[in-house]
């Protein structure tokens, strides 16, 4: 690996372990919808598009954001099947367990449907 991949590495750990750190104090204070946004904070796109961009263009980011769009079908999936789980009364340990089973699924099915139709 490349001295580019494990720079970018470092500063997709520090930010992360950062807006991770301050989502779960936020969310301690019960603001709950702060905590989410900073949680979603597109950090790691928009390192992988300004990097893309340096070495592909526009073409590769914009192949990129087809994907990021895409992206969006088990992204979703998993928020609605740890939020449903939860509404149930299934602790938030098996809550993410499913919830994450089932972006698996979605994941790959989405995959196999766009990559061999």
């Amino acid at each position: 690996m490349d001295e580019g991949f494990w720079k970018e590495f470092i500063i997709n750990f520090v930010i992360g372990g950062f807006l991770i750190a301050t989502a779960s104090a936020v969310a301690s204070k019960q603001k709950f919808v702060l905590a989410g946004l900073l949680l979603l904070f597109p950090t790691k796109a928009l390192l992988t598009l300004i990097i893309t961009g340096r070495s592909g263009g526009n073409i590769a980011c914009l192949g990129l954001v087809e994907g990021m769009f895409v992206a969006l079908i088990p992204w979703i999936v998993f928020l609605a099947s740890v939020y449903l789980c939860l509404k149930a009364n299934v602790g938030y340990l098996q809550a993410l367990v499913i919830a994450l089973a089932l972006w698996l699924f979605v994941s790959i099915s989405v995959e196999l449907l766009l990559e061999h139709p």
